[in-house]
């Protein structure tokens, strides 16, 4: 694990410090990593794929083996990054709380006019939109999900979601596992939980035993 870096990357209407928890953890098991900054809250997302490549692009084509870490938008930004970047000695990667199937609150909020327009970045988050598939079978992608609706998920989301995201639509086709955990959207990745969930797909690419 210390020649593999290991790339966190926020989500919507978030920055670095948001993941903040798991790289302190990560960097204590001996990890590289490296947290990124980018433009999800006025950006597009191919804006924010660009932003990754400049930012990590260098250090990614240089490590021995690199793994991606994600939280909510951020694993649609990877998937994208992937299927526009070739990524060498690629390895078990994690999302969590990635809408893959979209998230019925980013249609709510499309509705408002001009919001699409000014938080472009939202677009991503719509359902039926397709999502590049992981590049090849050589490596294991693991999603964590949240179980605990509250805020205003609570009014529009089935019980199964996280308040943000509905675990329905957190699943992929080509994901090697999925756990949920009984925490909100928001918070979820900042849980010892979800760290040590984190720590053990990268190693052994599952949850289980």
């Amino acid at each position: 694990m210390q020649n593999t870096l290991v790339v966190l990357v926020h989500g919507f209407f978030k920055g670095p410090r948001d993941m903040a928890f798991l790289a302190k953890g990560l960097e204590q098991q001996g990890y590289s990593v490296l947290r990124v900054k980018l433009p999800t809250t006025f950006g597009s997302l191919d804006e924010c794929v660009d932003a990754l490549h400049r930012q990590a692009g260098a250090q990614i084509r240089q490590a021995p083996s690199v793994s991606f870490v994600a939280h909510s938008m951020g694993g649609l930004i990877v998937r994208a990054y992937w299927q526009r970047h070739s990524v060498q000695h690629l390895q078990h990667s994690v999302f969590i709380a990635t809408p893959h199937d979209g998230s019925r609150l980013a249609e709510i909020a499309c509705k408002v006019p001009g919001y699409r327009q000014v938080f472009k970045a939202v677009n991503a988050l719509l359902s039926n939109r397709p999502y590049p598939a992981k590049p090849n079978s050589l490596f294991k992608l693991g999603v964590i999900a949240g179980s605990r609706n509250q805020g205003l998920g609570r009014f529009w989301l089935s019980a199964q979601s996280d308040g943000r995201v509905e675990i329905a639509s957190a699943r992929a086709n080509d994901i090697d596992g999925l756990i949920t955990l009984p925490f909100g959207h928001k918070a979820i990745h900042q849980q010892p939980a979800c760290l040590n969930a984190v720590l053990k797909f990268l190693e052994q690419g599952q949850f289980g035993c």
